[in-house]
């Protein structure tokens, strides 16, 4: 009974690692994802701070807003093709919980019809972890894969914007 008890003591916080929904889905991305597939989500706006600009200290979600070198804005996310594509790549985007936020360097601030704020995501620059609705997750590194493909699409779709 000793041994069940110590054992039981043990594991008790080895619980909250694994909370994820139906189908191993990490539970703050399918809350993301199914606010973004709703009609709620109208703006975003994407913040992004080079890797190039030095800090003393990792960026925070508020070090990434204060600093941010690059703003766009998509007035129209709602209809827009890059809604469908950053879907996607949420979905295909193979995270686990975690607890280190790493040097955010990409922000996508979600904004409702009353213009307020609905949802945050923030990543680092190599796309390995993050801060999605305030839950800190990590990309489940493969070498084929490299960066998390949310980072790779906005790589991929805004950097064309400030070379």
């Amino acid at each position: 009974m000793r041994y069940l008890l110590v054992g039981a003591i043990l594991l008790l916080p080895l619980q909250g690692c694994g909370s994820r929904g139906a189908a191993g889905e990490v539970p703050a991305i399918q809350s993301a994802l199914s606010l973004l597939r709703s009609d709620t989500i109208t703006k975003l706006e994407i913040l992004y701070v080079p890797m190039e600009i030095c800090t003393f200290l990792p960026l925070s979600p508020d070090g990434v807003e204060r600093s941010c070198r690059y703003r766009i804005i998509l007035e129209q996310f709602r209809g827009s093709k890059f809604r469908d594509d950053l879907i996607s790549a949420l979905e295909k985007s193979d995270m686990r919980p975690s607890t280190e936020e790493g040097d955010l360097r990409w922000a996508c601030i979600f904004y409702d019809t009353g213009n307020e704020r609905a949802l945050t995501m923030y990543f680092d620059g190599f796309g390995q972890v993050g801060l999605i609705g305030g839950a800190p997750v990590t990309h489940k590194r493969r070498p084929a894969l490299g960066k998390l493909r949310l980072v790779m699409l906005l790589e991929r779709r805004c950097a064309s914007l400030w070379e």
